[in-house]
């Protein structure tokens, strides 16, 4: 597994999928290499992975040929089954009574927890795996809390329990806010971005784009 070489502008090897699985060109090479005991008269062959570049490049010419890439990813969810399909996961176990698929027809309904993301804390969370680097997202989102309720409900980004982003909908008495929140290792989470929502009349979707190394809200 390794990160993409030219992820982030800086080819400072930032990358929104962390290390993924590659396929990169090997060659074999003899090298002398006369200060090892390894090296003459043997010369043993030693791999070169991507030896033109030395990076995991962004793209890369498939090795086979006739070859096709497959298709890019596409999944959608009415929840009209009554279990979630194979593609939602929780992190960790999900406790008894944080979601339900019978309580609306054709509706996902996680229930309000106090437990926020945090190490070995099991919160109302759930989610899809992200497959590729950039991607379109998008959910519909009925919510409604009472005033001066500190409840919130969107979309979380999740990398690990101190590094995410949420693009939540919250209340603040009696107004409506959309807020962008994100957290880093060692750093408090920071809310980034926080605007009115004057229009909102309890349902909303959210949308989150991902083009190279950046996200649109």
């Amino acid at each position: 597994i390794g990160i993409r070489g030219d992820a982030g502008p800086s080819m400072d090897r930032r990358s929104n999928m962390g290390r993924e699985t590659f396929l990169v060109p090997v060659v074999w090479e003899r090298e002398p290499m006369e200060w090892s005991p390894l090296g003459p008269p043997m010369r043993h062959l030693w791999p070169v992975a991507a030896p033109k570049t030395g990076r995991v490049e962004r793209a890369i010419a498939a090795p086979f040929e006739g070859t096709v890439l497959a298709e890019p990813h596409r999944y959608r969810d009415d929840f009209t089954e009554g279990v979630l399909g194979p593609e939602w996961n929780f992190r960790r176990v999900p406790r008894p009574g944080t979601y339900s698929l019978s309580e609306r027809k054709s509706f996902l309904r996680l229930y309000a927890r106090p437990e926020v993301i945090k190490e070995n804390t099991s919160c109302s969370l759930t989610g899809i795996r992200q497959r590729e680097s950039d991607f379109d997202y998008s959910a519909r989102l009925e919510f409604a809390a009472s005033e001066g309720s500190s409840v919130q409900a969107g979309i979380n980004l999740f990398q690990k329990d101190d590094n995410y982003i949420n693009w939540m909908l919250a209340r603040d008495g009696a107004d409506w806010l959309l807020r962008l929140v994100v957290a880093r290792p060692e750093v408090e989470a920071e809310c980034v971005l926080s605007t009115p929502l004057p229009g909102y009349g309890g349902a909303i979707v959210l949308r989150v784009t991902a083009r190279s190394d950046g996200y649109r809200f």
